[in-house]
Order: C-alpha cells, then structure tokens, then sequence
C-alpha cells in the first residue's frame, strides 16, 4: 500500500474551505452585516427575516440596540475593510462596546449556518475523509492531519465526526487536531431543534462564548507560538480556501527569515489560490523550485485540489 498522502501534514483552512458547504466568505459576511439593520423591529418597516429580528431583540435587551447596530454596519462600510475580522483587527480606536457587539453578531450570524441541512452538501471533506479510512484507517484514527483555521465555524470537526460515526460506525469519535486562530463557536447548532435555531433560544450562549472569538494580531505570543510551531513541525502544507492576507501569513510564518519561503522550498507546498491576489501567487511561484513546484491555480477549488493529492488509484 502506498503511503498516506497527509501523513505530517497540516491544514490551514480560510473561508473559502467552508464556502461550499453554505458557509459566507469574509466578505459576505461583512455585507450581511451592514444590512443587518434591515431586519432590526425599530425599523419602520417590516422585517424579512424573523430569526434575526429575534436576535436583535435579544440584543436590544442587553443594551445594544438600533443606534449601536446601525453604527457598526456604517463604520464597517466606510472602512474599506474587506471582511468584518479585517476591520475590527485594524481598527485601533473602535469602541470597545461596538467590539463586542460584533462578536455577538458573528457568533449568531456563522451559527444560522451551522445547521444539520449544510452537513449534507458534499465537497473536498468527503474525500479527504473516505481515502483517509479506507486505505489508512489505523495512521487516520492515531494521527490526523493538524488543522489551523482561520474560520469561527466548526463545519470541518462536525463534518468530519458525522462521516466516521455514520459511515464508518465509529462512534464517540471526536477530531483532536485542530486550532481555531481566531476563536470560534461551539457549533451546537448542527444538532439542535431547528425552532430553538429560529428562535435564537440559545442567546445566553451567543453572549458568553462570543468573547472566544479572540481577533488576535500579535505574532509570536501565546498560541501564536504554537501556530508556528505546528507548521514547522510538518512535512506538508495544505492550504484550502485562504487569501493570503500579508497579515495572516505574518501570523503563521516568520516573514523575517522568509519561512514561507522555505516551506516551499524545503516541503510539500499545496493551495488553492481563493480570494488570492495575482501578484501574492506570483510571489510564491518565484520562490519555488520548479522541478517540486505544483503551480497554485487562481480559480482551483477545495476540492479539486484534495482529489489532485489522493493518487488517482483510490477513485
């Protein structure tokens, strides 16, 4: 048998990895945002979506009502952020009350998603999946990849945990490896009544978890380390719907000794180009060997590019 393609591998995971599970890109959420206050009951007219009019209610409640959502929605738009997380990570005099609110509307917002319908879409999880149990199953369950997301949403765990218990009846199952930058959510919603969902009856958890939803920027402390760490430590990175932002990979990578220059040069390199400049993929293919180098493709899904590493015996 051949050997295990992800073996001391890690994966780094940007929206674009939960996007074609119904998930919103960085810069569709920061759109629904904005529009946010659409849905608001001060509104004088009437709301279109009912779950996110009780949400607002519920915020209200704490304190943070039409004012304060409104403003959030127009700060945003006028930022020229491209996604929420750029804007609250790079605005320095942003109030702090304004802060936590956008926490809370992120952890509600990514969690109307995270919901059992979008557990039956399939995509590049499946196969990473089903090639990992059957043909590697004893090295899978005692070693998976390493998973570093950039994503608040538990899509990948509970996507990955649902096919071993359902289809491999490997029950209790649970992924141990993987590390959220950012922070996220506990994902309760996949096995929740869809009427607690739509009636957001789990407020109390959005109010209290949101504050894991970190926003991080400093490179080189606490966790940070152990990002850094987990990276160099593998012999193969794969990188699934990620944008390349200069502020990312300064997190990941030690941009001052180049290390993700050497990580192409000295290991296995492999991503999607999503949400990527033409000029940050033109800096990494002029960094890399061409005789190990496997060109990054603009408009490569997550998908395509799981089936491309899986030796074409396995389909």
């Amino acid at each position: 048998m051949s050997e295990y393609v992800f073996r001391d591998s890690v994966f780094i995971l940007g929206a674009g990895s939960s996007c074609p599970y119904g998930f919103p890109s960085g810069n569709q959420l920061k759109q629904v945002i904005i529009d946010l206050i659409n849905n608001h009951p001060d509104n004088d007219w009437s709301s279109t979506q009912i779950n996110t009019e009780h949400f607002l209610r519920n915020l209200k409640a704490e304190g943070y009502g039409y004012h304060e959502v409104k403003e959030l929605g127009e700060k945003l738009q006028i930022s020229g952020a491209s996604s929420i997380d750029s804007f609250l990570q790079d605005s320095h005099d942003i109030d702090p009350k304004l802060v936590k609110l956008a926490k809370m509307v992120i952890y509600y917002l990514i969690s109307q998603d995270e919901v059992e319908r979008n557990l039956r879409w399939n995509d590049w999880i499946e196969p990473f999946v089903h090639y990992s149990m059957e043909r590697h199953r004893d090295e899978f369950l005692l070693s998976p990849p390493k998973v570093l997301s950039f994503n608040y949403d538990n899509l990948f765990r509970k996507k990955v945990e649902s096919i071993m218990r359902i289809q491999y009846q490997v029950q209790d199952y649970a992924y141990p490896n993987i590390e959220h930058v950012y922070g996220r959510t506990l994902g309760l919603n996949f096995d929740r009544d869809h009427k607690m969902v739509v009636k957001v009856d789990y407020f109390d958890e959005i109010k209290q978890e949101s504050e894991f939803i970190s926003l991080v920027r400093k490179p080189g402390e606490g966790t940070l380390k152990d990002f850094r760490t987990i990276i160099n430590g593998s012999n193969k990175v794969i990188i699934l719907g990620y944008g390349f932002d200069s502020k990312n990979n300064n997190l990941l990578f030690d941009t001052e000794k180049d290390s993700l220059g050497s990580h192409i040069k000295n290991m296995g390199f492999y991503a999607t180009g999503y949400g990527a400049d033409e000029s940050i993929l033109k800096g990494i293919s002029d960094r890399s060997p061409r005789e190990a180098y496997i060109p990054i493709k603009k408009d490569e899904k997550c998908e395509d590019l799981i089936k491309r590493l899986i030796p074409k015996s396995f389909f």
